[in-house]
């Protein structure tokens, strides 16, 4: 790779943020990492907006996220073509930029406001019916999502899928997320720890699972079940060194740092 030029390319776009703009870079080292050019792009973006997003109304960041994720994926879908040699994979890159990104991000910033105000601390941790309220919206929106999908599982082929089933998706998982904000009984939180643990590392679990699944496809001796075990186990713990050893250290600085200048 640090022999080539094109190698070259790949790391400074990489290293740059923006590999996720150019289909030969998107996936160019890890295939998940993709997102993470969508992430930085957001973080530059919420340095220009944070403070008015802290100010603005829930419903026009909801609406206003939905409207241009909406226009963008539809101006994307009617620009690329899924008969050409890479298939649907120019239109999936360019539907996953940024702007086509905005109602699944708007959806984790409302939620965050949402937990964070008193009406809403008060009803996940105090009101009874936040244990049936959201996880039955769960069901009722995750089932509706799933039945859209398998009637449409070829998914980049239509155009209404394209544009909007990511919002109703984003939705539901919004709710689960509330579901699980909402079980604060000493009991299920114990029951629940390892899970939790998992939640807690989970974006190491994502960013490292590619990365081991295709060292493993190497060894042709191996089956798919016989790899699955200790894949799982040296994913998990990847995942574990990255949170503990990279993730949170940052965190806890950078943490540290904002909660002074808060309070200077």
């Amino acid at each position: 790779m640090f022999f080539s030029l094109d190698g070259w390319k790949q790391f400074a776009t990489h290293a740059l943020f923006i590999h996720n703009l150019f289909l030969m870079h998107q996936g160019g080292i890890n295939g998940v990492n993709w997102s993470l050019g969508d992430e930085a792009q957001f973080y530059v973006l919420m340095m220009f907006v944070a403070v008015w997003l802290r100010q603005c109304p829930p419903w026009i960041i909801g609406v206003g996220a939905v409207a241009i994720a909406w226009t963008w994926r539809l101006f994307i879908y009617h620009v690329t073509d899924i008969t050409g040699p890479l298939g649907v994979f120019p239109r999936f890159v360019y539907a996953t930029q940024l702007p086509g990104m905005l109602d699944e991000f708007a959806c984790g910033i409302l939620l965050a406001r949402f937990v964070r105000t008193r009406a809403g601390r008060r009803f996940i941790t105090t009101n009874p019916a936040r244990l049936w309220v959201f996880p039955a919206a769960t069901v009722i929106m995750g089932g509706i999502a799933f039945l859209v999908y398998w009637h449409n599982a070829i998914y980049w082929d239509s155009e209404w899928m394209v544009v909007s089933y990511k919002t109703l998706f984003c939705v539901s998982c919004g709710l689960l997320v509330l579901s699980a904000c909402s079980v604060n009984q000493k009991s299920l939180l114990l029951i629940s720890a390892p899970f939790r643990y998992l939640g807690t590392i989970s974006y190491g679990i994502y960013l490292w699972h590619l990365s081991i699944i295709e060292a493993f496809k190497r060894l042709g001796w191996l089956s798919g079940p016989q790899a699955l075990p200790t894949i799982l186990i040296l994913t998990i713990l990847f995942a574990s060194a990255s949170w503990h050893f990279f993730e949170k250290p940052i965190m806890q600085r950078f943490g540290r740092r904002l909660s002074h200048d808060a309070g200077a």
